[in-house]
């Protein structure tokens, strides 16, 4: 029998790793949806919400473990390359997270590329943030 020591950051980062599996699963259904739309001459809007799977290389490099991440996530980074350079567009909740979806497939904002901002009332006696695309 074979024993072995586990870093415990490692352990966590696997752990939070493992429960976002699901994310595989939500590319697997954007591949039937651009089936889809392509059939029907529907565009493909991709809607980016965080930076997965960079978030993940981060916790490896502050680990000191870079290489093993890009090794462990390399399946992940390639599903995310694929399932952006598929569509015609994407949307993202600020213009950083919108350019960093573009940087991922090489290529500038096209006509379906925008930024929704996410706003709220903050003060009842102040305007309303402008809901204007930019």
């Amino acid at each position: 029998m074979y024993g072995f020591a586990v870093n415990p950051m490692f352990a966590n980062y696997m752990f939070d790793y493992l429960s976002t599996i699901q994310l595989g699963v939500a590319l697997k259904v954007g591949e039937k949806k651009q089936g889809y739309a392509r059939k029907n001459d529907v565009p493909l809007i991709v809607d980016i919400r965080d930076l997965w799977p960079d978030i993940f290389l981060d916790r490896f490099k502050k680990m000191g473990m870079h290489g093993l991440g890009k090794m462990v996530l390399a399946r992940d980074f390639m599903l995310l390359v694929s399932l952006l350079k598929r569509a015609d567009g994407l949307i993202a909740m600020s213009k950083g997270i919108l350019q960093w979806g573009l940087d991922k497939i090489g290529r500038s904002q096209g006509p379906f590329d925008k930024v929704f901002y996410l706003g709220y009332k903050v003060d009842s006696k102040k305007p309303v943030a402008s809901n204007k695309v930019h």
